[in-house]
């Protein structure tokens, strides 16, 4: 956990705090809605400047929803509103780690604001590709709780698979690696074509991937080829 000093609100047009933020540090602004589920998945403290010391940020709940203000507060007024605007980027980190490289990722019609399923597979490491458990490294970020999920994975590498949605709206993936080729097949890979992967023909549907059960979630996957070949990249011509 990390302690953040907030120097800066930004407020909408009816007055409300709609981010914190402090233009000196490396975080820089942070969406109310993303701070509150920092403070309560004990992720980050916030804290604002009092004269007698750093003084809290803490969450209170009404009738209009969560919102922040400062704790202990003798005044009685929220403190946040007494600090200057903060100038909004466009971007901002939404998760510091998302405990795998995902090389996939897929934004899934799920949860309260949609859900992005993330796929690593062996997360471009031998030692991974080499690995019977290695390869099964999915993640599900929900954008309302602002949380990572792990979830079980596809029983084959995805990694360099693709992705597409049916019909229903759920998402088959198909392909992805069947074995880590010698590392001079890997040399300029990207700027000439050669043999640098052995390729799979697996091919999953995700049939459940709601994961809105945080922490108790679960990704059921209907695998429809299980049959590998070593498919491989050929020079032009």
């Amino acid at each position: 956990m990390a302690d953040r000093t907030v120097t800066h609100t930004a407020r909408n047009t009816h007055g409300d705090i709609v981010a914190i933020g402090n233009p000196q540090s490396d975080w820089h602004q942070r969406r109310v809605e993303w701070a509150i589920s920092d403070i309560v998945a004990h992720r980050h403290e916030y804290f604002v400047s009092g004269n007698s010391g750093p003084i809290r940020i803490g969450i209170v709940n009404d009738s209009d929803g969560p919102y922040l203000r400062t704790f202990p507060d003798s005044t009685g007024e929220n403190n946040l509103d007494e600090l200057p605007v903060l100038d909004l980027r466009p971007w901002e980190v939404a998760f510091d780690h998302a405990e795998i490289l995902a090389v996939h990722a897929a934004l899934v019609p799920h949860g309260t604001l949609g859900q992005v399923l993330l796929l690593g597979g062996n997360e471009h490491d031998p030692a991974n590709a080499d690995n019977p458990l290695g390869f099964f490294n999915t993640r599900v970020y929900d954008v309302a709780t602002n949380q990572i999920i792990a979830v079980n994975s596809p029983n084959s590498d995805v990694f360099c698979c693709d992705h597409a949605f049916l019909p229903d709206g759920r998402l088959i993936v198909g392909g992805g690696s069947s074995g880590w080729n010698p590392p001079e097949h890997h040399e300029n890979a990207h700027e000439n074509a050669q043999d640098h992967w052995s390729g799979a023909t697996h091919t999953a549907i995700c049939t459940t991937p709601d994961c809105s059960s945080y922490p108790a979630a679960t990704c059921s996957w209907h695998h429809l080829i299980m049959s590998s070949v070593a498919s491989t990249i050929q020079p032009p011509g």
